[in-house]
């Protein structure tokens, strides 16, 4: 065995071959998906190099996904909207898809367990705990990307957050360094809580400070594993933000191929994927990880 490699949407890959395989989706400037492309549509470089297409394929089957809410301080009056919000998540999903999600502050807490959207009933409900006053949101996505790697197939997890949360076992730096790493498409909704002036007493350097690590922090998780993120300032936008995802989620592009030489183990690689066609994005992880087997 060669290596083992990391991607996006799928699992991780052990390969008896040396096949670098990506995700990518390809949106219009609407942000809708762009369909019935070929592989000569598409371009691959590794660290600048282009690389030869070799595999190939569109790919629209079931997925798992994992819905991640936030309960803790300024949301926590709002969790009814948010619970409603979820409910009307799965209804957008495919009756083939699955679903599981939990609520977070002081503790991960699960509010539904994995179940084949055909099965869901209505009413996701946000159960709130009394004197929370810590948002351990590192640690709920450590628990939550543990819990995906245990899934087979198409996974993804969707995060609803403002990004801020206090460190405990878990960390900004092990969460990207996870995710990354992990085999889950990761979408992040953040609204935004810090409001347009500091809280009474809260320095406006700090305050700078704390909703710029809470911004980078939502966009990195999304970006390093070709996810998106989202922001919304009011809770009504959650509905729809939530249905773009699930659009997303429902089809990708798989592309593969390669490389002259097989990376040691740990060394990463930069991917950029490229399509031949005018007015559109494209959206795909931007390294690859090579591990070899046993390490």
């Amino acid at each position: 065995m060669l290596a083992t490699l990391c991607f996006g949407q799928e699992d991780v890959i052990r390969v008896e071959t040396p096949l670098v395989t990506t995700p990518a989706r390809v949106v219009d400037r609407n942000g809708r998906y762009v369909g019935r492309l070929k592989s000569t549509d598409f371009v691959i470089l590794e660290n600048g190099i282009e690389q030869k297409i070799t595999f190939f394929t569109e790919v629209d089957e079931p997925f798992t996904v994992l819905l991640l809410l936030d309960r803790s301080g300024s949301l926590n009056y709002r969790s009814e909207e948010v619970a409603a919000a979820a409910s009307l998540f799965t209804t957008y999903l495919r009756p083939t898809d699955s679903i599981f999600a939990a609520s977070f502050a002081d503790s991960y807490t699960e509010i539904l367990p994995i179940t084949k959207v055909s099965d869901v009933k209505p009413g996701i409900r946000i159960i709130q705990r009394r004197n929370e006053s810590n948002t351990y949101l590192f640690d709920a996505v450590d628990v939550a990307l543990m819990k995906l790697a245990k899934i087979r197939g198409r996974k993804a997890l969707v995060l609803f957050s403002d990004g801020a949360g206090t460190e405990l076992a878990a960390s900004v730096k092990s969460n990207l360094r996870d995710a990354e790493e992990g085999g889950a498409i990761i979408y992040t909704v953040r609204f935004d809580t810090f409001g347009s002036i500091p809280a009474v007493g809260v320095p406006r350097k700090n305050w700078l400070e704390s909703e710029k690590k809470a911004t980078s922090y939502m966009s990195k998780l999304a970006d390093v594993t070709g996810g998106s993120s989202f922001r919304v300032e009011n809770i009504s936008e959650l509905g729809p933000t939530f249905r773009h995802v699930a659009e997303e989620l429902g089809r990708t592009y798989v592309l593969g191929y390669s490389p002259n030489l097989v990376g040691a183990n740990g060394e990463r690689r930069k991917i950029t994927v490229k399509v031949n066609i005018p007015n559109v994005a494209v959206r795909s992880r931007n390294e690859v990880v090579f591990k070899r087997k046993g390490k």
